[in-house]
């Protein structure tokens, strides 16, 4: 499958939907077993965090993770969308279920921000029908969508968003999703989790940059919109190359995560 990807095809496509609408094989499965380890050590992170009332996602680096950041056919995508071997990988994360907010129409901060690849690898319990939905074209819309719709009525956020772009008239899954298979998908889409639909399913997320992009830095609390002075945990891809991994950090300075609300907007 794999060695008849046209790389300007897939870039073409994922900058004007968003997102790549299948799921592809990992490389060697044989890894998920190793990440499904790690899980307990994230579920400790995200309860020591809320007991000190802080609502952050914990970014942790283990062996299997920095395995499953190298996958070879997660890189052969990633690669052909962003047009360059030196990346970085930063926000490694495993989520059991729909987590946070996430069952409401959203998009994440950082890839509001700053551009990034969201990749989610299926480790358990993962199908088609619980994968998450996207309206493609909507990375491209001034706007969140609980600033101008309900956003937890899909029909809403879809009338909301094709009223802002014609483009944005479908919602779409991620075709053939399941355990050990991956999709990619920019998080500044209006997109979702299904959260009747989660149960106990088991993820591994993965964002990928340029190697030559100022690094994003670690969001300290998601409510309060306030930042660490550090860049969230990140590793070099492809270390044995000799390249230059840009250490400065994104500024957050009058960043604003709303986006400007159209006129008779439905706040």
């Amino acid at each position: 499958m794999f060695d008849r990807m046209d790389p300007e095809r897939l870039r073409r496509s994922y900058e004007a939907d968003g997102l790549l609408t299948s799921a592809y094989d990992l490389a060697k499965v044989d890894i998920i077993p190793e990440l499904r380890r790690d899980i307990p050590m994230y579920q400790m992170e995200i309860r020591r965090n809320r007991s000190q009332g802080l609502f952050r996602v914990p970014y942790i680096l283990t062996q299997a993770i920095i395995t499953a950041a190298h996958d070879e056919n997660i890189l052969r995508v990633v690669r052909a969308i962003l047009g360059t071997d030196e990346l970085i990988m930063w926000g490694p994360n495993i989520q059991v279920g729909t987590p946070n907010e996430a069952g409401l129409w959203h998009t994440d901060i950082e890839s509001w921000l700053w551009s990034t690849i969201t990749v989610v690898v299926g480790l358990r319990g993962c199908s088609e029908d619980n994968a998450t939905l996207c309206i493609p074209h909507s990375q491209r819309l001034p706007v969140q969508p609980w600033a101008i719709a309900d956003n937890t009525k899909s029909a809403a956020v879809l009338e909301a968003a094709q009223a802002l772009d014609q483009r944005c008239h479908e919602i779409r899954t991620f075709e053939g999703f399941q355990n050990g298979r991956f999709y990619l998908f920019n998080a500044k889409c209006w997109h979702t989790g299904l959260e009747g639909k989660s149960g106990d399913r088991e993820l591994l997320f993965l964002h990928y940059d340029k190697a030559a992009n100022p690094r994003i830095p670690y969001m300290k609390d998601y409510e309060e919109r306030s930042w660490f002075d550090f860049p969230a945990t990140y590793i070099k891809v492809d270390a044995e190359k000799s390249f230059e991994v840009e250490h400065a950090l994104y500024s957050v300075e009058g960043k604003d995560y709303v986006g400007a609300v159209p006129p008779n907007s439905r706040m």
